[in-house]
This record gives structure tokens, C-alpha cells and sequence, in this order.
């Protein structure tokens, strides 16, 4: 069994604004089996006032010899009234059957949760809403199509069938402080003449071209089969700048959709909106 997290994976930062309750977060965790016969994994939270949302019992479903999958995890606590900190543990444990009473072997990730109101914070924020790009490098135009907000605008990128990557990207002074969080909000609808199967697969956040946070390998968004068209509700994804702070970096937001089957007439659109930074 091999455990494998991506780039700081050991830290999940959740923001209150528009927060539901109770507050979500969701994380792909790729599991790849080195064993000589079928494994069965699960995931366990050990993480006060946090609980593991989907799957609902943990169970992760069976590897074959030599597999290499991806599954989605969604963890979820009620929402807070204030900013807090829980540190914990995430351990995937590795069973020869099916009935998950046989456990060969297990992983486990010290983790630490943070809920954030960085709106409370010193803020640096770019809404877009007055329809010009306000000083971001985008790949696609500024659009009253999908907002945040309603009535607002957002950065819209279009492409057709394939794979195709938005970005966001601006050089940023940011303020004195001994913590720093960003946000964005992203969103991703696609639709075709018939049917179509689409995926967002990576989000990527760089600060002076180094990679600081991502999202790689599980589909972040995934719909197949008999549809014309779909879309996904806007998700925020938080990242930590703490080490920048009283410097001027350049901020880079990526993400990358692709098409991987299309009868006719794929057409892929990427949002973002609201990039905010806040400076404690």
C-alpha cells in the first residue's frame, strides 16, 4: 500500500463567508495498491467536531493488485460563530476483505483544520463587478453571465472540446502581518448538441511560478452519460500566503477542465470571481 497527499495537504483552511451549515470541505485521495490481491480501504477522521460526510461509513471500496484509483472524500462540522483551529489525524486503513475485518495496514496524516472570517482581516479584494478585470491578467473576459454575487461579474474563459486551462493572474504587494489567506471562487458549466462527458481536474494556485496549493488527479466536477448539459454550483478554495506577507509576489490561479468524450458540439466555460486576500 502506498499513502501519497498532495502539496500541503496536511493543512484544509475553510472560509465563513457564504458558508453553508454545516461547513464543508472536500479532498481527493488517490490510493495506490502495491499488495498481491484485491485491497479494501477506508478513511477514518479522527478530528474534533469534524465528521466524514461521503462516504458516509468511510469505506472506500476495493483496489486491485497493482490499481492506482482516485476517490472523492467530503468532511463536514456545523459551522462556527468564530474563527477556530482543530487538529487531528486522517488515516486510511487497508483490509484483505470486503467485510472490512481483516486490516493489514494503515496510514495516517496529522492534520490541522483553520475556519477563517478573512473578511474580519486587513483585505485586499477584486470583485470585478464594475466589468473591467481591475488589474488581473485573465485568459478569457470579464462577463455578467455567472457571479458570485447577483448582478456581478466574473472572469468567463470558453473553450470547446479537449482539455483547456483559466487563469487568473496579478502581481500583489501584500501588507505586514503574521498570517496570510487567499480566496477565490470558481465555477464550471459545460454542454454539447447531445452527449457529453466532462471533468475539472486541477486547480492550481502559484505564487511567483511555485506551486502552493493544488487540486490533481481526482475530478473535482464529473458528469457522463445521457446529458446535454451541467453545471456546478460555485466552490471556494482557500490558500495560505503567510509566508509572503510584506512582499510584492505574483499571484497565479489556474484551472483546467477537459472533455474526454463529446458527440457533438462541446462547449466548456470556466468562472472566477471574487479573488480576496486577507492579511492578519
Amino acid at each position: 500500500m502506498q499513502f501519497q497527499v498532495h502539496l500541503f495537504a496536511d493543512r484544509i483552511i475553510c472560509d465563513l463567508e457564504y458558508a453553508p451549515d454545516p461547513l464543508r470541505n472536500t479532498f481527493p485521495l488517490r490510493i495506490a495498491n502495491n499488495y498481491s490481491q484485491t485491497l479494501y480501504f477506508k478513511i477514518v477522521l479522527n478530528v474534533p467536531n469534524w465528521s466524514i460526510e461521503s462516504p458516509t461509513d468511510g469505506k472506500l471500496g476495493g483496489v486491485g493488485s497493482g490499481g492506482d484509483t482516485y476517490r472523492v472524500v467530503t468532511i463536514s462540522r456545523s459551522k462556527p460563530t468564530d474563527e477556530v483551529t482543530e487538529t487531528g489525524t486522517i488515516t486510511v486503513e487497508a483490509y484483505t476483505d470486503s467485510e472490512y475485518t481483516n486490516k493489514i495496514d494503515e496510514a495516517t496524516l496529522n492534520v490541522t483544520i483553520e475556519v477563517v472570517n478573512i473578511k474580519t482581516w486587513t483585505v485586499l479584494g477584486w470583485t470585478f463587478d464594475d466589468g473591467t478585470s481591475q488589474g488581473w491578467t485573465i485568459s478569457g473576459e470579464i462577463s455578467d453571465e455567472r457571479s458570485v454575487i447577483t448582478g456581478g461579474y466574473s472572469m468567463r474563459h470558453h473553450a470547446y472540446s479537449g482539455e483547456t486551462t483559466a487563469y487568473i493572474e496579478k502581481t500583489i504587494a501584500l501588507p505586514s502581518g503574521t498570517k496570510c489567506i487567499g480566496i477565490v471562487y470558481i465555477k464550471g458549466r459545460c454542454w454539447a448538441n447531445r452527449y457529453i462527458a466532462w471533468r475539472v481536474t486541477k486547480v492550481v494556485v502559484k505564487v511567483n511560478g511555485n506551486i502552493i496549493y493544488e487540486w490533481k488527479g481526482a475530478s473535482f466536477y464529473d458528469t457522463n452519460g445521457n446529458v446535454g448539459s451541467a453545471e456546478f454550483p460555485w466552490r471556494k478554495i482557500a490558500f495560505d500566503l503567510s509566508q509572503y506577507t510584506d512582499q510584492t509576489i505574483t499571484l497565479r490561479i489556474e484551472v483546467t477542465a477537459e472533455t474526454y468524450y463529446c458527440a457533438d458540439g462541446c462547449n466548456q466555460v470556466i468562472y472566477l470571481d471574487d479573488p480576496t486576500i486577507g492579511v492578519k
